[in-house]
């Protein structure tokens, strides 16, 4: 036993690298061998005598589209599915093909449908897990006038195992090479590069992060494209057809960046990576400031949990590839959170103090002209830690130094949203009063004031189902009937966020046939990441949905205890909480007033996800201090 131990510990790392290539193997290599065989998945051919033809003409054998949407339905599949083989040939290869799927008691919908392309003869399509099918529907081209050959449909596909040779052969060289360097190399060569990466780890994960941000163009989406539109706008200075529920920063923001890199893909990205580094950055600073490590090994473990986390989060690293501004948001709310906290630690009245509230005040109105519901990035951090610094000291000076602050930034919004409203008024535009935000948002408090005066209770139940609804903690589709709740459900994070790991080689334009082509032809692209980065994504997806909805569920629970447990103990670590938590909690709350829908409450996720962070942190310091390991974080960060 004293040798098997002694193996073990001395060849831990070959081992693990031995056991990951297992892992490999059979979860990513041979995945589909491995999940049918494990749950008995059982091949069916599908009969094209047997299925429901819709926009579609039959001559010779093949069929002819004659729309844009022309599909097939297998009613009573009633199997377990979990691959689908899709064997066909189309005349016009560029045409995507798309598999809708529904289980008993439901309705097709996007959310449950993959999309694949027809540059392949013959296709595999994965559901995200195995579920019990009612119903196929398989949309074989979205051409019209395409003619289409199917050889043959069938679910779950029979896949004998092969081993993958080229797969065991980088592997088993890794090792060899490994092994042979370990007993060759002198021992100061490993040592060094070990600490290279403890010093530099910063370094080495935004280099990361680049590589791997690469590996996905922007997603482009309707609202995209429109943006793309505004942006050419100012460019011609062409203010007459400008939308007034869009502000000028974030078409702006796009105009330079093309301007600076060109009418091409990477000029999208480059501004996207940034503020996804920018994100990693402020996470870390956070996390770092409360806990202060003291050496660089802790340091290099608070990189990585931040690195692992936050920032490849599948929705996190979603939404920072899609030409929208809830990235934007995000990472605003993040610097705002993070001068909030700094405000908190500073010497009231110090150089420090009124430099950092000035900083955050500017924010605000830059928050609210990337998109008007996210003003809140900044504000709602302003707003918290001033609270805060009037509870910890209760004087007139903290009173009318919170009041000055937050007013300045309200009035800084009011002027600077009045010179944009003059200006393009003045550009021989006259603003449609029912596209102002402003409007949209006076309406829908009329509407809420009227439901609270008519029956309270109710207004206060319905207010429940949104911020269910928008944590998809209630499903959309069932809104209007029973109601269905899950923790791994998603909607817009799921279409949107997640549409780049789901359909590789796939456009990453996600609609066909809208008024604003001229403007996105420069940006088509396929999603071609490398597979494994790929499959790292999918196998988290679950995870991330539930983290997301788990983290909201909680939330107002979440902040209240730690308000009063801040009350009692006016510490950094409650205050940091609280900043994070709350902001969360309120953009949450304030979007219940026009439209649940997760992707607005995206601003919060990342939030939420250093709350984790830093809870389990704290978890650990404790523990360690039970054994006399305080030395891990030192406590007088506190």
């Amino acid at each position: 036993m004293n040798k098997l131990i002694k193996f073990i510990k001395n060849n831990l790392v070959f081992l693990l690298i031995i056991l990951i290539g297992i892992a490999l193997e059979i979860g990513y290599f041979s995945n589909v061998f491995f999940i049918s065989a494990f749950q008995g998945l059982k091949e069916t051919e599908l009969s094209l005598a047997n299925a429901t033809f819709n926009d579609f003409s039959e001559s010779n054998g093949k069929f002819i589209s004659l729309s844009e949407d022309p599909n097939i339905t297998f009613k009573q599949v009633d199997k377990r599915v979990r691959f689908i083989s899709v064997d066909c040939r189309n005349s016009i290869p560029d045409a995507l093909g798309q598999v809708f799927y529904k289980q008993a008691g439901q309705g097709f919908s996007e959310e449950d449908s993959l999309i694949y392309p027809l540059s392949d003869h013959e296709i595999v399509i994965e559901l995200p897990k195995t579920l019990i099918i009612d119903r196929l529907r398989f949309d074989l081209t979205n051409q019209e006038g395409d003619s289409v050959v199917c050889d043959s449909l069938t679910i779950n596909p029979r896949v004998g195992y092969r081993p993958y040779f080229l797969s065991y052969l980088f592997m088993g060289l890794g090792i060899l090479g490994l092994i042979i360097g370990r007993n060759i190399l002198p021992g100061k060569f490993y040592n060094k590069i070990w600490e290279f990466l403890v010093k530099n780890g910063l370094l080495f994960f935004l280099v990361l992060i680049i590589i791997i941000d690469f590996a996905y163009p922007p997603t482009i989406t309707f609202d995209s494209a429109q943006y793309l539109f505004l942006s050419d706008l100012i460019k011609t200075g062409s203010w007459a057809d400008w939308d007034p529920l869009r502000t000028i920063f974030f078409p702006l923001k796009i105009l330079l960046s093309l301007h600076l890199f060109g009418y091409q893909t990477n000029a999208l990205l480059l501004p996207i990576i940034t503020s996804h580094l920018v994100l990693f950055i402020f996470c870390f600073l956070i996390i770092k400031d409360l806990f202060k490590p003291k050496t660089k090994l802790l340091e290099l473990l608070i990189l990585f949990s931040v690195f692992l986390i936050v920032i490849l989060d599948p929705t996190v690293f979603g939404y920072y590839h899609v030409l929208l501004t809830e990235y934007l948001a995000a990472t605003i709310a993040i610097i705002s959170c993070y001068l909030a906290i700094r405000i908190y630690k500073a010497r009231f009245f110090s150089k420090e103090f009124i430099v950092l509230s000035v900083l955050l005040v500017i924010l605000v109105p830059i928050a609210w002209h990337i998109k008007q519901p996210y003003v809140g990035a900044a504000l709602f951090p302003l707003v918290i830690v001033c609270l805060l610094i009037i509870f910890r000291h209760i004087a007139w000076k903290t009173i009318f130094f919170s009041v000055l602050t937050i007013s300045t930034a309200a009035i800084l919004v009011f002027l600077s949203n009045l010179a944009w409203d003059n200006f393009i008024e003045n550009k021989n535009y006259s603003l449609d009063e029912d596209r102002l935000i402003s409007s949209q948002i006076s309406s829908s408090v009329d509407q809420n004031r009227i439901e609270l005066s008519k029956n309270p209770g109710q207004f206060i139940t319905d207010k429940l189902e949104d911020y269910f609804i928008s944590i998809n903690f209630r499903t959309q589709d069932t809104y209007e009937n029973d109601p269905k709740f899950s923790l791994t459900e998603g909607f817009q994070n799921h279409l949107i966020a997640h549409r780049q790991y789901l359909n590789p080689r796939v456009t990453n334009m996600t609609y066909d046939h809208q008024p604003f082509d001229a403007f996105t032809k420069y940006f088509f692209a396929r999603y071609q990441p490398p597979a494994l980065l790929n499959y790292i994504f999918l196998t988290r997806l679950t995870l991330s949905h539930f983290l997301f909805t788990s983290t909201y569920l909680l939330l107002p629970l979440f902040v209240m205890f730690f308000s009063i447990t801040w009350l009692f103990r006016k510490n950094l670590m409650n205050a940091v909480i609280l900043i994070l938590s709350a902001t969360s909690l309120f953009n949450a709350m304030g979007h219940l007033i026009i439209w649940p829908i997760d992707r607005y409450l995206f601003l919060g996720y990342p939030l939420n996800l250093i709350l984790l962070i830093i809870l389990f942190l704290q978890w650990i310091r404790f523990n360690l201090s039970l054994f006399n390991c305080a030395n891990f974080m030192p406590k007088e960060s506190l």
